[in-house]
């Protein structure tokens, strides 16, 4: 039995909405009723009549409670999508592109939402209504999907969380907490030193609902607040035993976020089309656990952030050039993948896509990335340093050397003070919606 269903990468999203953007599409949203109902099922599934004891009957479509349901929906819904010349794109299989008349048009669907974008109103209308014929459907303008908030005029748009943050607020009872303009203090370090030292104080801190609050941190980092990601980072590394400090560093977070949840990422059409660009950056050995370093990296299209990460490293490495080779062979990964989304949506093969650039800011791992001279000192790091030159080799990405000053995913390895931080987070578009609307 297959149970087996995609979902929609906030990274693809984010990425259709840059260039929807940049390139001044249109878009609409829709929404298909009694979704489970659609699909037809390829095991034979008997079922009782709750009044009929005796009498069984044969389930021709999916129900809700089936565990294959989602699987046969999405099936039955990309099979209409492909009648209408839609197809999947290879790097998210939620994300379809197809041509009508001459112009491109592009789906993301998240179960039963479906955001729609084109050049064309008129092409938007023809195929909703084509859509409506297979399918019920509810058709509005975007201002809400998968848990983004979206605010569009003429010339700008804004993905923010504002309700879900203020929400989170009330739930943990923050509301008259005092905001703060920066996530993470700089001059702590949080460690397992911080941990209940008895057990008074772990059952003090058992009472405390630590996990929960992460884990909406988390959800909150991952889709807009990028901002965030490296105080979670730091946060998750104490789910199993937290203690007093940890969640008052927590709690800073909430803080943090009623007094900037307002803001959000901003488009602005104006801006000419740009290529995607990544910058990667490690913090060596900034564990005070365990020393382990750690990894940011994030990618810029079209002067925004698509897709960003922060994360402790699972190696030991001897120096700041390993970490931050380390580093730069996630940020390649996901700069491959980038480059599958982007001959999706420009509909041309990838090998027809210019070479992406990653900065770094260590002159030796770039050298490393791009030879073989330093092979004998790095056999730890074997993997990493072959895949790194591989990509390089290959032409998908070129390395190039970025100033300390000058890079953008600073904020994503360590905590930083509050004029650095600001600067970095206008930098890369992060605004407050008050902002935006004058």
């Amino acid at each position: 039995m297959e149970t087996y269903a995609p979902v929609v990468r906030y990274e693809s999203i984010r990425m259709l909405l840059a260039m929807a953007a940049a390139e001044n599409l249109d878009m609409l949203q829709f929404d298909v009723k009694t979704v489970f109902l659609y699909g037809t099922l390829e095991e034979d599934i008997w079922i009782q009549l709750p009044e009929e004891e005796k009498r069984v009957v044969k389930l021709r479509k999916s129900l809700y409670g089936l565990k294959q349901s989602l699987h046969c929906w999405n099936e039955k819904f990309n099979e209409v999508l492909m009648k209408y010349n839609l197809q999947r794109s290879e790097g998210d299989d939620c994300i379809y592109v197809g041509k009508i008349g001459k112009e491109s048009l592009y789906l993301a669907l998240y179960v039963d939402d479906g955001l729609l974008i084109c050049k064309s109103s008129d092409i938007l209308q023809k195929f909703l209504l084509q859509l409506s014929e297979e399918f019920e459907i509810k058709v509005c303008k975007p201002s809400y999907f998968v848990g983004i908030e979206i605010e569009q005029d003429q010339n700008r748009r804004i993905i923010h969380q504002a309700e879900y943050i203020n929400k989170l607020i009330n739930r943990f009872n923050m509301e008259e907490a005092k905001g703060i303009s920066i996530p993470a203090d700089p001059n702590v370090k949080l460690s397992r030193r911080m941990s209940p030292s008895n057990d008074a104080e772990r059952m003090s801190m058992s009472q405390v609902p630590y996990s929960e609050l992460i884990g909406s941190l988390q959800f909150l980092a991952n889709v807009t607040r990028f901002d965030i990601a490296f105080s979670v980072n730091m946060l998750s590394r104490y789910l199993q035993d937290p203690g007093s400090g940890h969640w008052n560093a927590a709690k800073r977070v909430l803080r943090y976020l009623k007094e900037t949840s307002n803001e959000g990422i901003s488009y602005n059409n104006i801006i000419p089309k740009q290529e995607c660009i990544c910058y990667s950056d490690a913090d060596f050995a900034g564990d005070e656990d365990e020393r382990r370093s750690t990894s940011g990296y994030i990618a810029v299209m079209n002067g925004v952030p698509v897709a960003w990460a922060s994360r402790r490293q699972k190696i030991v490495t001897l120096s700041t050039c390993e970490a931050e080779l380390v580093a730069a062979s996630q940020a390649a990964q996901e700069v491959e993948w980038s480059r599958q989304m982007l001959a999706t949506f420009y509909s041309i093969q990838e090998e027809k896509i210019d070479s992406i650039e990653l900065n770094l800011d260590n002159q030796a791992a770039i050298q490393l990335s791009a030879n073989h001279a330093f092979h004998q000192r790095t056999k730890h790091v074997d993997i990493k340093y072959k895949y790194i030159r591989r990509v390089v080799e290959s032409g998908k990405i070129f390395v190039k050397y970025c100033p300390t000053e000058d890079q953008l995913v600073d904020l994503l390895t360590k905590g930083l003070p509050k004029p650095r931080f600001n600067k970095l987070k206008g930098q890369l578009a992060m605004h407050s919606r008050s902002q935006w609307e004058c």
